[in-house]
């Protein structure tokens, strides 16, 4: 009987526990999966890389926020990059494809 009612208490605590932290949780890989989704924007729209992560980060959380189910995601991210590009929020470490040459 005891051990019925710590299991129950204890029950109740994990579940508190889990309605508590559900939704951060989701938000904290919502947002690691938006920042992969942002680099490989990047890679797309640009063919180029930014010079940070938290570059990247700026990004993400603006897709989050701006996020609109009547617009293609590909659109989205296109309007943002250029948008912080432009605002200078963002910048360029290195396009893709450009070979460094060796000065003589």
């Amino acid at each position: 009987m005891v051990a019925e009612y710590y299991y129950k208490e204890y029950e109740k605590v994990y579940e508190d526990f889990i309605a508590k932290h559900e939704f951060e949780l989701y938000m904290r890989i919502n947002f690691k999966y938006r920042v992969e989704d942002a680099k490989a924007q990047v890679e797309d729209v640009l063919n180029a890389e930014l010079s940070c992560e938290e570059e990247y980060e700026l990004l993400a959380e603006r897709f989050i926020n701006d996020h609109d189910c009547n617009c293609a995601d590909n659109d989205i991210w296109r309007f943002i990059i250029e948008d912080e590009l432009a605002a200078g929020n963002i910048h360029i470490s290195k396009h893709f494809g450009e070979e460094n040459v060796d000065e003589e």
